[in-house]
């Protein structure tokens, strides 16, 4: 929601994508271990702003996009919508069901409606959270509004084999997505448009030729759409930039961008465009992004780079009768369960102790002292989600968690999805950086004469360089309430479903992450318990 209005994307995914050659259609295809559409919809579901996600798609794509919208959607997917012949048509069709989920009339217009929505092209895996606000922004102030970048090439008209015309560069811009609008005066000026047989080139025609001007931002010279299997390599090297496949520094993780902070002159010069002018034509203008200038200036420099840090962890607990098995925070089934003044879950225990001795900070005894009341019988993962808070002030990035579980038995290969699951939301990392595994000691052992738990784990951190004058950091200097547990109503209650299984997604308190607009950044936890 953005100052009152509710706020809906459209994600157009109905395109066939012929240019793109034989093989599924580019929206479908994986770039970086995923499909285009997931880093698309992940961009969308993760914004503060948008409360509702519909796709339209094919017949034949509509259980898969289903399915990725309640997996990902992070709630927010509403419905998903058949597409047309033409986009035109898919998109007007999108409308119509958002229309029927804002109880407007079936037809899809209602010129009063003056809720915001954003037109977004699933082929644009690569759109930021930036663009995302400044569009929604501008929709709300100027009801319409598209993101462009300045046109980086000399355009030329031509007849036949010739140049006819070289048109004047400093007017020409690249138009991207999402195009926001308020919702009534792009189905008013879809309406009209498709009555008259206008043939639009994208969402903003209609409003330009019949509903008013359309208020131009700044893209993003990354905020590519994928055309051409051409386009495929360039979206695996930014894929590779934005998840992992480059050596980040500072500037990166304090402003959260999808990649280090090296502009093109172009987008620079168009974010920092002076005073508001409106062409001749009155058709468009340019405007300045809010705070834009604040945050450059802010970015520390790109030579400072996050170093590395690795840290090691060790966990042993006696498996006793009468208490339940957690492992990962999974409630295991099972005869025994593991003694400790929490609720002894070995693994998040060794997971707890290297993030902190990672960066050396201690190790659970030191935070969270088993003769204190207060952690009696406490959630683990509650206390990793303080380790977890700790880090992040003390100006640390999880690279990624490898936690490995020594039990002679239960077989725990089906619970541990939801473990990954668990440590992700946690730890606010993709599940492809978390890692859980088991092994035997062929009964060897306590462990192996089943007395017993024990669990490892290895961690890599990335500590940011202080800033100047900042004082190193010491254990000894933590105050006892940043230790705090978070407050019993951000835990979450089991939920019985079907099937014996009890399931808990619900959110903390302390919300999403600032500026996470490519992985799921909610600090809620799945707990299972098999009853």
């Amino acid at each position: 929601m953005y100052q009152g209005k509710k706020v809906a994307c459209l994600l157009m995914a109905a395109g066939q994508g012929t240019r793109m050659g034989k093989g599924r259609a580019k929206q479908f295809r994986e770039v970086g271990g995923r499909s285009v559409i997931e880093r698309t919809l992940l961009a969308f579901a993760h914004n503060p702003f948008v409360d509702d996600i519909l796709i339209v798609t094919g017949e034949d794509d509509r259980m898969f996009c289903n399915t990725l919208g309640l997996t990902k959607g992070n709630g927010k997917m509403k419905a998903v919508c058949l597409g047309g012949e033409t986009r035109e048509d898919s998109v007007w069709n999108g409308l119509k069901v958002l229309a029927a989920l804002r109880g407007d009339e079936p037809d899809g217009v209602n010129e009063a409606a003056d809720d915001i929505v954003l037109i977004q092209d699933a082929a644009r895996p690569f759109t930021t959270a930036d663009v995302i606000d400044r569009v929604t922004e501008a929709a709300y102030r100027f009801g319409a509004a598209v993101p462009c970048i300045p046109a980086r090439d000399t355009i030329k008209i031509a007849e036949g084999d010739y140049v006819s015309e070289t048109l004047p560069r400093e007017k020409l811009f690249g138009a991207q997505t999402p195009q926001g609008f308020r919702r009534g005066l792009l189905a008013a000026a879809m309406r009209k448009g498709r009555r008259k047989g206008f043939a639009a080139t994208d969402d903003a025609s209609y409003v330009e030729k019949y509903g008013g001007n359309v208020r131009i931002v700044p893209g993003d010279i990354r905020n590519i759409k994928i055309t051409t299997i051409e386009d495929m390599a360039t979206a695996e090297m930014l894929a590779a930039a934005a998840d992992e496949g480059f050596r980040p520094t500072a500037s990166y993780f304090l402003t959260g961008k999808a990649m280090p902070e090296k502009r093109s002159e172009e987008p620079a010069r168009m974010e920092r465009s002076t005073p508001e002018t409106r062409p001749e034509s009155g058709t468009v203008s340019r405007t300045e992004s809010p705070g834009t200038a604040r945050k450059e200036a802010a970015a520390p420099p790109e030579k400072a780079e996050a170093v590395p840090r690795i840290g090691e962890g060790y966990d042993v607990h006696m498996l006793v009768p009468g208490r339940p098995l957690v492992l990962g925070g999974v409630t295991v089934p099972f005869a025994k369960g593991l003694e400790g003044h929490s609720d002894a879950d070995v693994m998040t225990h060794a997971a707890m102790d290297a993030l902190l001795g990672a960066a050396s900070l201690g190790d659970i005894g030191h935070l969270f002292p088993d003769r204190d009341p207060a952690y009696e019988g406490v959630y683990s993962l509650a206390l990793l989600e303080v380790v977890r808070r700790l880090l992040e002030r003390r100006g640390f990035v999880i690279g990624n968690l490898d936690v490995t579980l020594q039990a002679q038995e239960p077989k725990i290969a089906p619970f541990i999805p939801a473990m990954r699951a668990n440590y992700a939301k946690i730890l606010r990392i993709p599940e492809r950086r978390i890692s859980v595994k088991a092994t035997t000691t062929e009964r060897l052992g306590f462990v192996g004469h089943g007395e017993g738990m024990a669990a490892s784990a290895v961690c890599l951190l990335f500590e940011l360089p202080p800033a100047d004058g900042e004082n190193a950091y010491s254990a000894e200097k933590e105050r006892p309430e940043e230790n705090a547990v978070p407050a019993a109503d951000s835990v979450p209650e089991r939920k019985s479903v079907p099937g014996g299984c009890a399931v808990s997604d619900e959110k903390t308190a302390s919300g999403p992450e600032p500026g996470a607009g490519t992985e799921p950044a909610d600090t809620g936890w799945i707990r299972l318990t098999f009853e």
